[in-house]
């Protein structure tokens, strides 16, 4: 055949991933109008070599070729643009996008920029057409069958004008009819001039349909013959020896029934199914796809239910739907699909082994590790198994290790009765025969086998008895002696109901045969040997993406900021860190476990409102008031656990909802007023010998504990599994609903924990505290290694992530950072962070799931050398920057609860303003309203040393522990706007927001002539100014009783929310004559729900005296604002701040006077 005939050619092949060589030199070749069969054992490598051709790796070495011109594949588009199309064995197609959607997906015929549908369709019937499949463009491929899906996969690579056509195991889940079917389109296309790469397992398939076979072994090309070469001499170029007997089975002989089925019925599904399987006894199922065959199985397993009927074993009936009940009888699965219900791919060979004797092995609430190691040692020795070692992840073994590992499972579980569905689907000849030599070993032990399978030729080979199924019933059965392909397919496509006589028993000698052992498969994948040094650190440092993260960052820190290295800021960054933790600990459990708790941070502040509510307010024993919250935490974590489990709500949907009712059980316990919290809970918040911080060492032990759960329990590893595999994990007798509740419990409890050591720095409870720390939380998590998909996470990588975030906030603190952009480089380095890890799995490293055998000495090492790095960064900073804090006295800093309003900004501009002409450096921070953040925030100053602090509290209650510290450290502090209660400050620079509030009630009073009907929009509930100035016009309207007051609701000093509120106000009040909003931005919110009544029937008084607020005031939508010249309150206390840092005396109170501004008086006003 010429050149001209040659459509690709490769040479040379080579492909590494790190420890193995998957591609050795591999040669191959495809002609036009030719199918060229690629043969090979599971893990030959022959996925790896078609996926280089379809784009989703890249070779190392050797080169393709495109009819004669050598070309480089960087992704799917450079394949689809050389004419090279893929039909992956696992179809991609999106489910709920119609046929046609999917044939030209991403590549829609377009007409004036939008979708040609009609066009589209019409392309898509041509080409069902072309593949002979009768199915409308228009219909959701989710309602398509197998066999149809797999045409739809044809048309879709024949849109492309494919040259080169590559299947891989097309024909794995069709009938022998849909074969037929599909050869026909395959034979039509070779006579179209297309080149076909077909990757079979099934050998009776080459001689039928292929012109040349390559076949691959151990990564390299070992052959290259006719399509017409014996199955014997391809069996042995396959796995490098002769197999002489394909269905090697041994009969002994059988004993009493182990399994007894009387009249199973599922309405719909199967009816009146009955039979028996007894001890030494393979009993073979065979039927067409879709006779009720797996449905049946699945029911006697307890895995679905089934309506009436009967499952006994050994005469001792079984409960039905009770997965647990039927492994305890001694019944085992290995399900149809083992990567979809069989392992947790991402679990080691170990872990996956001892999925079903885990509970078994658990003593004093403790897995026996060791004792689970050494018997998955011992089975997968005995088996087979070939692996780098037991914790390498089943994943990257090939199908029939794969199958082992699932078969192995259960032989641990001393099976009785072992069910097995599809044993050797979609797994070489070789593994097929050590399949078969495993039942032998189990029916001669005793057990009894029942085996479902689609290829006859298995189920005649393998089976002492054949039960044949049509449309939901068992049409027959068949002796071993009487079974062949007619017979069996003769009573699959009858309609006749069979009723077994259970006197009859099999011949139990007939057909043994002699047996020679065979030598076990191996897995192809070879180990390379001899990594650089080089390799070596980079391998450490992908492996520890997090760690290394966190060592760069605070390289960084102490290279530009000399105040970070000191022990004051370290302890401080521990401290911050702390509440993050410890939420993030038992967000942890969740996450493993495949789900989301977005609720931890309104439960941490429900169960520190509990207590302090209990004990304070009420005066309980501190003890049973401890109790109380935590029972809090555990219970709303259950009520997350039952909404998802029992209720099949989305764990997003269900934690989202909690979160919402967890805060609002917290504003109305605590009425939106903080709560002294008691004095001996509070200790929680303090140190311990004058230097060790108790949060600190609440978030040590909390972090052991979370180890321990994870690395030890029970409940920890079925984490990992129903995380890695639900259904696999369900399957193996994990009781997957009750496990959740306890995973949601065990994050409610450790919310509340967070809670409680939270309120104890503040010294009260906060019912708006912990906002926005669930995010945190879960970006702690995932920072430290954790996949949101589930199945791995550990609780180092938790606390890593968890210091990350602590390091970032206290380090762009100290750098002066502006607080706007501080928002912005903590996002992109946890982006970065999380990028690093994407790259260490990328490359290969070991996801973090639970410790392996072979991972703790290799972690301990990787802690020692980040210990000896630590302490290289200490040592080298402190003497880089030893004297830089030398004169403290000119430099500031700034706590502003929030730069979300424009009054607060108004402060920092004024404050930014004199510093600047005072020479002073100043730093200015956003609390973002979080009371726990702000104290952060002034610890972070008090460690740097700064000369003063100027702290606006969110809460007054909740700022004093800091600012104590602050005192302890001799460094003055100014409070501006509000006052900061139970600790010293060198001065108050405020305006009177209860007078404020005084005025406010006033001037709406006499607007409207001392009588009418007003609504009040709160500020944010819980703070302070709100509180105030509540207060303040609820005092004022005293004077007017013809005011009535007919609503009140928050609106969070949000203007969005001030127009919401306000047009939700006005359905139910649409008579309303005045509003008072406690700040400017909600009263220009109001002023946009009322429209043109603003300013007219209706007067609006706002607070604060903003820019847009006196703005307003001019053209008349706001009446009035209570202007409190908020540039002069910030100029003010940095004066202040600057003269008590000098020593000099200062006025313990300055008042900046508020006044009431309208139209009137406006334009004089200077703010």
């Amino acid at each position: 055949m010429s050149n001209a005939d040659e459509l690709l050619r490769i040479e040379g092949i080579r492909k590494t991933f790190p420890g193995v060589v998957a591609l050795d030199g591999v040669d191959f070749d495809l002609r036009r109008g030719e199918v060229h069969v690629l043969l090979g054992e599971n893990g030959a490598g022959k996925s790896t070599l078609i996926k280089m051709l379809s784009g989703a790796y890249r070779p190392d070495g050797g080169r393709v070729l495109v009819e004669g011109e050598e070309v480089r594949i960087h992704g799917a588009q450079d394949s689809e643009a050389l004419g090279i199309a893929t039909i992956y064995q696992e179809f991609n197609l999106v489910p709920d996008l119609t046929v046609a959607e999917n044939i030209f997906l991403g590549r829609q015929p377009r007409r004036l920029g939008l979708i040609d549908r009609k066009k589209m369709e019409a392309d898509a019937a041509e080409l069902l057409a072309r593949v002979g499949v009768q199915v409308s463009p228009r219909a959701r491929v989710r309602e398509l069958g197998i066999a149809r899906l797999q045409m739809v996969e044809i048309a879709k690579a024949l849109s492309l004008n494919a040259r080169v056509l590559i299947m891989d195991e097309p024909t794995a889940v069709l009938t022998s009819e849909e074969v037929e079917k599909l050869f026909a389109i395959v034979r039509q296309l070779r006579e179209d001039g297309v080149g076909i790469v077909f990757i079979t397992h099934h050998l009776e398939e080459i001689a039928a349909l292929g012109d040349r076979v390559t076949v691959i072994r151990d990564g390299k090309s070992v052959g290259q013959v006719p399509a017409s070469t014996s199955e014997d001499e391809l069996v042995r170029l396959m796995v490098g020896r002769s197999i002489e007997q394909q269905y090697p089975r041994e009969r002994p002989d059988s004993g009493a029934a182990l399994l007894s089925v009387e009249g199973l019925t599922r309405d719909g599904v199967f009816h009146d199914v009955s039979f028996e399987v007894r001890a030494g006894e393979v009993v073979g199922v065979a039927g067409l796809v879709g006779a009720g065959r797996t449905e049946v199985v699945r029911a006697v397993f307890g895995a679905d239910p089934y309506d009436r009927g009967s499952v006994q074993v050994a005469g001792a009936r079984v409960p039905r739907h009770d997965v647990s009940a039927a492994m305890s009888a001694g019944i085992g699965l290995v399900p149809e699909d083992r990567k979809g219900q069989g392992l947790v791919l991402d679990a080691s060979v170990e872990e996956n082994l001892g999925l079903v004797t885990m509970r078994a092995a658990t003593r004093g609430g403790l897995v026996d590790l060791k004792g689970q190691r050494d018997a998955a040692a011992r089975v997968a020795g005995q088996l087979g198994v070939r692996m780098a070692g037991l914790g390498q992840h089943v994943r990257t073994l090939s199908g029939g290790n794969q199958q082992k590992v699932v078969i192995g499972k259960w032989l641990l579980a001393d099976t009785k009765v072992l069910i097995l569905d599809e044993p050797t689907r979609g797994i070489d000849v070789g593994a097929k025969v050590e399949i078969y030599q495993l039942i032998n070993e189990l029916t001669a032990a005793g057990a009894a086998v029942l085996m479902i399978s689609s290829d006859l030729p298995e189920v005649l080979g393998m089976s002492d008895r054949v039960l044949v199924m049509a449309q939901g019933r068992i049409a027959g059965e068949l002796g071993a002696d009487e079974a062949t392909q007619d017979s069996v397919m003769a009573l699959a496509v009858s309609t006749n109901q069979y009723k077994p006589d259970k006197s009859d028993k099999p011949d139990a000698s007939a057909g043994k045969t002699d047996q020679k052992e065979a030598p076990v498969a191996t897995d192809t994948l070879k180990s390379t040997t001899g990594a650089s040094g080089a390799s070596a650190v980079r391998r450490l440092l992908l492996d520890n993406g997090a760690l290394t993260a966190l060592i760069v960052l605070v390289v960084a820190m102490s290279a530009l900021s000399g105040d970070f290295l000191t022990t004051d800021n370290l302890l401080n960054i521990g401290v911050q860190a702390a509440v993050t933790a410890i939420l993030a600990f038992g967000v942890t459990f969740v996450i493993v476990s495949a789900g989301i708790d977005l609720s931890v941070g309104s439960v941490a502040a429900l169960s520190a409102t509990v207590l302090a509510w209990t004990a304070t307010s009420h005066g309980l024993p501190v003890v049973v008031a401890v109790a109380l919250a935590v029972a809090t935490g555990v219970a709303c974590g259950l009520v997350n656990g039952f909404l998802i489990s029992y209720g099949k709500l989305p764990p997003f949907i269900a934690t989202l909802a909690m979160l919402s009712v967890g805060r609002g059980l917290s504003l109305v316990i605590s009425q939106g007023s903080p709560i002294p919290f008691p004095d001996s809970v509070s200790h929680l918040g303090d140190t311990l010998g004058g230097w060790l911080p108790v949060p600190v060492l609440v978030m040590i032990v909390m972090g052991l504990i979370t180890a321990l759960i994870l690395g030890r329990t029970y409940i920890g590893r079925s984490m990992y599994a129903i995380g890695g595999n639900e259904e696999a994990a369900r399957l193996s007798g994990l009781r997957v609903k009750k496990q959740k509740l306890a995973i949601y419990a065990l994050s409610g409890l450790f919310a509340a924990a967070a809670g409680i050591v939270l309120a104890s720095r503040l010294s009260s409870a906060q019912p708006q505290a912990a906002q926005g720390y669930e995010l945190d939380a879960i970006a702690a998590v995932v920072i430290g290694g954790a996949s949101l998909a589930g199945g791995t996470g550990k609780a180092s990588g938790t606390l890593i992530g968890a210091l990350i975030l602590a390091v970032l906030r206290n380090g762009l603190n100290l750098l002066s950072v502006s607080a706007f952009w501080q928002q912005v480089v903590i996002g992109v380095v946890i982006a970065l962070a999380v990028l690093l890890d994407t790259l260490r799995r990328k490359a290969g490293a070991t996801p973090v799931a639970g410790a392996s055998s072979g991972g703790k000495g290799k972690q301990a090492m990787t802690y020692v050398i980040a210990a000896v790095v630590a302490a290289a960064v200490v040592g080298a900073m402190s003497f880089l920057h030893n004297g830089s804090s030398a004169s403290p006295t000119q430099k500031m800093g700034l706590s502003l609860s929030t730069l979300n309003n424009p009054f607060f900004v108004q402060i920092k501009t004024g404050a930014q303003e004199e510093a600047k002409k005072q020479g002073a450096d100043l730093t200015v921070t956003d609390a973002q309203n979080d009371a726990s953040q702000q104290a952060n925030q002034v610890q972070n100053f008090t460690s740097s040393g700064v000369g003063s602090i100027i702290v606006n509290p969110v809460d007054s209650d909740a700022a004093g522990p800091a600012v104590r510290s602050a005192n302890k450290a001799d460094i003055p502090v100014v409070g501006v706007d509000r006052g900061v209660n139970k600790a010293d400050t060198a001065a108050l620079v405020a305006s009177d927001n209860v007078a404020g509030g005084r005025l406010g009630a006033k001037a709406l009073a006499e607007k409207l002539g001392g009588k009418g009907r007003i609504v009040i929009l709160q500020g944010l509930a819980g703070t302070s100014a709100s509180r105030e100035r509540g207060a303040g016009f609820a005092e004022g309207l005293k004077a007017y009783p013809g005011i009535k007051v007919v609503a009140r609701q928050p609106a969070d000093f949000d203007r969005t929310k001030g127009l919401d509120v306000m047009t939700n106000l006005l359905q139910a009040h649409p008579d309303v004559q005045g509003v008072f909003a406690e700040n400017d931005e909600m009263a220009l919110g109001a002023i946009k729900a009322l429209g043109a009544k603003a300013g007219k029937s209706v007067s609006v008084v706002g607070f604060d005296g903003t820019p847009d607020g006196l703005t307003a005031v001019k053209s008349g939508t706001l009446y009035a604002s209570v202007a409190q010249q908020p540039k002069e309150l910030g100029r003010i206390a940095v004066q202040n701040a600057l003269r008590a840092a000098e020593g000099k005396k200062v006025d313990k109170t300055v008042k900046v006077p508020v006044k009431v501004v309208t139209a009137k008086n406006v334009a004089a006003f200077g703010g």
